[in-house]
């Protein structure tokens, strides 16, 4: 695991060296006064006893001092770095150590071992409105926020300008705090803190908060501050930011990092530690499958009526994977509509992909997937079986081979392309159930497999135009058309 090797550099502001953090729950307030004292009691003991045996009395105290008290183990040994300019994320469930994490790094907490070593001014998001005084006005609390990060009036007067242009709260800049909304006490907390411009910004959770076109205006700065050499640790449950804004990710589980490496694969890896015990679609199981006979699939077909050829395939290795231990990617092609291989496609044009997977262990309702990532690892498109019409496989044995199609139609902008390949189980409880929430029904999603960097797709112009080269701004074409129509000023008047 790469939290184990530490990235040697000297443009390291961010150093973690095996912390942890272990917390001494105590059962009632009797209990915190009485165990310190039996403790005392018991040295006095043994202090009085020359040949150092430990008497029975003073093992009998010791013992009742520690069923005082409990051992919370928030962290376990820990070690990281983060350098100038990279935006490392923080993946876990509630309760995991993410913000206890960032605590340490912010210097706010103390870690039970290990040290912690953070270089250059310190901007940390870790609490909304952490700072602030409800009784101030929010201009206030600008001097006031910016006086406890160390930063002097002056300063803070010639860059004021620019920190309300960035709140965008108009006239309640100069009403008290209390009256604000969650949304406008992090659009200011933010707005102080890019500010400063520092060395290391650590945020916890806080851009969950504000409409989307504020969030785009924070990534935007995020962005900038990366640019400038800000090492930036970012905690958050939204997967797509971490996966696309954050150059590493760590997977936190109970503590523990389960991962530390390349955001995709992290954001992967998180969401197979953190999947709920009986949704895995083991614990739950259909009354339908289980008097399926061995083989048995009303869905399932013996071929498809059009495959590529065996020379259009790709063998696929196990690097860039995870998961696989119950169905492993075999091969992969990328073809033309008409099945032969291409990688390099005109846009709009149709492309095939055309997967063989291998089940190794029996599984139920599967469903194969792809994505489409551009050169930035942003996912410009990526589609599921079950997100098209058709029915899922019910049930595929051991042994046996699923072969699937996908097709879509590359309405992006000219460019290069990766695609990956994912598979997920659903539990046949939770997918006939149409009313689970969105969210919830993602949650339940098992994921097999997950194979990243399969192959590059290259989309060029297209060959003919109608009449200019340029058919789009921005990643994709969105189907659609425009229309238009001249009106006098006397038609406008009669109907209105």
């Amino acid at each position: 695991m790469e939290s184990a090797e530490m990235r040697s550099g000297n443009d390291a502001v961010v150093r973690l060296l095996d912390v942890s953090k272990t917390y001494e729950v105590w059962l009632d307030p009797v209990s915190r006064l009485k165990a310190p004292l039996l403790r005392r009691i018991a040295g006095a003991i043994g202090g009085t006893n020359g040949r150092g045996i430990r008497s029975r009395l003073e093992e009998y105290l010791i013992a009742t001092a520690s069923r005082a008290h409990q051992r919370v183990e928030a962290l376990k040994p820990i070690s990281l770095e983060v350098s100038r300019g990279e935006a490392l994320g923080i993946l876990g469930r509630n309760g995991s150590g993410k913000s206890t994490l960032l605590q340490i790094a912010a210097g706010t907490l103390r870690p039970t071992t290990g040290r912690s070593e953070v270089h250059g001014r310190v901007a940390a998001l870790l609490q909304l409105g952490a700072g602030f005084n409800p009784d101030f006005t929010g201009r206030e609390n600008v001097y006031l926020n910016a006086a406890v990060l160390g930063v002097g009036r002056r300063e803070v007067h010639l860059r004021l300008g620019e920190v309300l242009e960035f709140a965008d709260i108009g006239d309640f800049i100069d009403r008290p705090l209390r009256i604000y909304s969650s949304g406008m006490r992090m659009r200011l907390a933010f707005a102080v803190q890019v500010m400063l411009d520092p060395d290391v910004l650590l945020i916890d959770e806080a851009l969950a908060v504000g409409d989307i076109f504020f969030q785009q205006k924070c990534f935007a700065r995020l962005r900038l501050l990366l640019d400038n050499g800000t090492a930036v640790l970012f905690v958050s449950h939204d997967v797509a930011s971490v996966q696309q804004f954050c150059d590493r990710a760590l997977v936190l589980d109970r503590g523990c990092a389960q991962f530390l490496g390349c955001s995709r694969e992290a954001v992967a890896v998180y969401t197979r530690v953190s999947r709920s015990p009986g949704t895995d679609g083991h614990a739950i199981e259909s009354d339908r499958n289980k008097n399926a006979t061995p083989g048995s699939s009303t869905k399932t077909k013996e071929g498809l009526e059009r495959w590529p050829a065996p020379k259009a395939f790709n063998i696929l290795k196990a690097d860039d994977i995870v998961g696989g231990e119950r169905i492993r990617a075999v091969s992969l092609a990328l073809c033309k509509v008409d099945m032969q291989p291409c990688q390099c496609f005109h846009q709009g044009e149709r492309a095939v992909i055309a997967v063989e997977y291998e089940i190794l262990e029996r599984i139920e309702q599967p469903s194969a997937g792809f994505a489409i990532r551009d050169r930035h690892g942003i996912m410009v498109h990526a589609k599921h079986m079950m997100q098209s019409s058709i029915d899922l496989p019910e049930v595929v044995e051991a042994g046996q081979r699923l072969r699937v199609l996908h097709e879509v139609e590359l309405c992006l902008r000219c460019g290069q392309y990766s695609i990956e390949l994912g598979v997920v189980t659903l539990p046949d409880k939770v997918w006939q159930d149409s009313r689970l929430p969105s969210a919830q029904f993602e949650a339940h999603h098992v994921r097999e497999l997950e194979k990243f960097k399969c192959i590059v797709l290259n989309i060029v112009p297209r060959e003919r135009y109608e009449r200019h080269s340029l058919t789009h701004y921005g990643m994709c074409d969105l189907p659609g058309r425009a229309s238009w129509a001249i009106h006098s000023d006397e038609e406008v008047l009669a109907k209105a």
